[in-house]
């Protein structure tokens, strides 16, 4: 199974936090960015981090299952992934929806205690309602990418359990997505400097869907990649290789959905 436990684009403040380059590997990476010069790592809202990380380790099951030769443990697996994924989509939503305003030159950029070099947050840091939605695309990805593994030499129960579960972490990423294109613009993007907001003296970024978004075509791509791959090289039946068919055509248009509603910004 590809497994991809790796923290996703959190950009949470430069000069507080370094963001987990794209592909990296780590036990908990969903759950924690990688800090920079000793700073506390942010962590995802337990209303969302907890469901991330029951369904990446029922996603692991099922990959384990499926390789004992156990679907129907595997198919119970799914079905638990799929759960967690619904659930911490959710919680996002709360998160986003009740997140007070970000405060332009407040120490506080999106739920991230800013502070002087050398000094250190109080408490716990938590990640920011952005950084929290972009997480759960992220799991998403990883739950569709599971799927398509699957499918390669799936047949019978598992093969339908495999497709539901591809499918259901593409239709809930499209609807996260046009969720998220709904959403208002942050009370920041009207000013001058638009995606940064500085908080004391700390150059700080702030988090926002227009920074981070475009951050998700990466994964989108290499589902593109896995998914040929699989239906060139893979033990996959016609039924599966319709079905990866379909999934390369719908994670098509949703990369052409991102660029359209967030253009990465221009090189230099």
């Amino acid at each position: 199974m590809i497994s991809i436990k790796r923290a996703l684009p959190l950009a949470l403040a430069v000069g507080l936090v370094a963001a987990v380059p794209a592909g990296a590997h780590g036990n908990g990476s969903h759950v924690r960015a990688k800090a920079s010069g000793g700073d506390v790592p942010p962590v995802l809202p337990s209303l969302v981090r907890v469901r991330i990380n029951r369904g990446e380790k029922a996603l692991d099951k099922a990959a384990n299952y499926v390789d004992r030769n156990q679907n129907d443990k595997a198919i119970a697996a799914l079905l638990g992934a799929r759960r967690n994924m619904y659930a911490a989509w959710k919680g996002a939503q709360y998160v986003i929806e009740t997140a007070p305003p970000p405060v332009a030159g407040d120490a506080r950029v999106h739920g991230v205690h800013a502070h002087k070099s050398g000094g250190a947050p109080a408490g716990t840091v938590y990640a920011d309602p952005v950084t929290t939605a972009v997480a759960v695309l992220g799991f998403q990805h990883d739950v569709a990418a599971t799927g398509y593994s699957l499918l390669d030499g799936g047949k019978g129960t598992l093969l339908a359990a495999a497709n539901t579960t591809v499918f259901a972490a593409l239709d809930r990423r499209d609807q996260a997505i046009a969720y998220i294109a709904k959403l208002p613009p942050p009370p920041a993007a009207a000013d001058a400097r638009v995606h940064s907001v500085k908080a004391h003296k700390a150059d700080a970024v702030v988090p926002d869907f227009p920074t981070l978004m475009p951050n998700i075509v990466p994964d989108l791509n290499d589902e593109e990649q896995q998914i040929q791959g699989l239906a060139q090289d893979g033990a996959v039946t016609p039924k599966g290789k319709t079905l990866l068919k379909d999934a390369l055509v719908q994670v098509i248009l949703t990369e052409n959905t991102v660029n359209t509603n967030w253009p990465p910004a221009p090189a230099g």
